[in-house]
């Protein structure tokens, strides 16, 4: 196609349009450098650009848009109507009606208001949690706010992108449980009728061939970097600390820190194929049981705690007798390596709270949870398969009804999965900072 004309052509245009349309009192249509394309001016003055097509041998008209007039009108330049009537010829490419796609667009809902209601119906009354609820309610309406208005058929990859590129590199974990739950919302969609085709907000094959994958800025904030993490573990093997072994074991088994603090000896089971530490439901996000096949090395540490805390039901005992560690304390085992990470070797010249504020104000400082996100990563560049991953990770995988189908944890298939990341994170490693 030719290109757009200059801006004083369509200015020209549409000032000389609308006067004789004014000064004739009667509706008149105006041809412009692109076939097809038209300006449409009513005796009013108003203006709109519409596209005159052939379909099924009949002549149509599709209205684009209203026409911008003047400089400080508001309304679609030449420019924007040109590319609104490229898109209808798309449709017509595909043997589709350009107006009764419209016609279906405007029918259908918006993603909006359908994920609100959506959610209230079939999600709320599943998560037990108020504060869940409220993060699903803010992830639909904050983060998924470039696609609310749009109607739910319309939407494809490049619309679910345009949510997560701004929170892809400060807010990793956020972006992708954000991505996760628009696919749930389309899925649903497209289970009722609204939708067809692939979802666009599918991760495998599809937004991870377009989404920047930027690890090194990644785990400057919330997540180490998987290069650090054998360094750390190093690290912490030279303390004696019972939050320390407690950091260790949580990176070893890819929990949750709190499901960690709570660690009974109780839970800890022998089967045929090797120990596993079973965690009971309650204790678990999901609310359901979760089975983690233990390495050797966390095993180590489960008997190392045994023979220092005898009398202790606890695997990680707090100061106080029958209580917990508390999340700061295995918080405060990363804190000095990351003054040291930083400082390249102690060379912090302030007052620690002073620097590790500083830290903070500037998104280094990790965090343990980020430990799931580094074996995540790990698990995606050495083709780790989805499911076993997220098995890995206690994640619920699929729908309520294919959960009911697929009642296997892979227990024996994630053991060797277990085994070699403890390899990994035992493994010699220099981080970019010591070079």
């Amino acid at each position: 196609m030719s290109k757009p004309p200059l801006k004083i052509t369509y200015q020209r245009l549409v000032r000389d349009a609308v006067k004789q349309a004014v000064d004739e009192g009667k509706r008149k249509i105006f041809s412009t450098k692109y076939p097809g394309l038209y300006l449409l001016v009513q005796k009013t003055g108003s203006a709109a650009w519409v596209h005159v097509y052939q379909h099924e041998n009949k002549r149509r008209e599709l209205r684009l848009g209203g026409a911008r007039v003047g400089p400080d009108g508001v309304g679609m330049d030449l420019l924007a109507g040109y590319h609104a009537m490229v898109d209808a010829q798309r449709e017509l490419m595909k043997g589709l009606d350009p107006q009764a796609v419209k016609a279906a667009a405007m029918s259908c809902p918006k993603f909006g208001e359908y994920a609100d209601a959506w959610f209230e119906a079939s999600m709320a009354p599943e998560l037990n949690n108020d504060k869940h609820k409220d993060q699903w309610r803010m992830t639909l309406t904050k983060y998924a706010a470039p696609i609310r208005d749009m109607p739910l058929n319309l939407i494809l990859v490049g619309h679910v992108k345009k949510c997560l590129l701004p929170i892809w590199d400060t807010k990793r974990e956020t972006a992708t449980r954000t991505r996760s739950r628009i696919e749930k919302v389309l899925a649903a969609a497209t289970v009722e009728g609204h939708r067809s085709g692939p979802n666009p907000a599918v991760w495998k094959n599809n937004l991870d061939l377009v989404m920047p994958r930027d690890r090194e800025r990644r785990g400057n904030h919330a997540a180490m970097t998987a290069q650090d993490l054998p360094h750390f573990v190093k690290h912490l093997r030279t303390l004696s600390s019972v939050s320390a072994r407690a950091v260790e074991f949580t990176i070893l088994t890819v929990a949750r820190s709190g499901e960690t603090r709570g660690m009974r000896f109780d839970e800890v089971v022998d089967y045929s194929e090797g120990p596993a530490w079973v965690i009971p439901a309650e204790r678990m996000k999901a609310g359901s049981e979760h089975r983690v096949p233990l390495c050797d090395r966390a095993v180590e540490i489960v008997e190392e705690m045994r023979k220092r805390f005898p009398r202790s039901s606890l695997v990680f005992p707090g100061q106080k007798e029958g209580k917990a560690l508390s999340d700061m304390s295995l918080m405060m085992a990363l804190r000095r390596y990351e003054l040291a990470k930083v400082g390249a070797g102690h060379l912090i010249h302030e007052p620690e709270p002073e620097a590790l504020g500083r830290l903070r104000s500037q998104g280094l400082l990790t965090t343990v949870h980020g430990f799931r996100s580094t074996f995540r990563d790990w698990c995606e560049d050495n083709g780790v398969p989805y499911d076993l991953a997220e098995h890995s990770l206690a994640h619920q995988i699929g729908s309520k009804v294919e959960r009911s189908y697929r009642r296997s944890d892979a227990l024996e298939r994630r053991r060797p999965l277990m085994k070699t990341w403890s390899k990994f994170v035992a493994s010699e490693s220099t981080p970019d900072w010591l070079d």
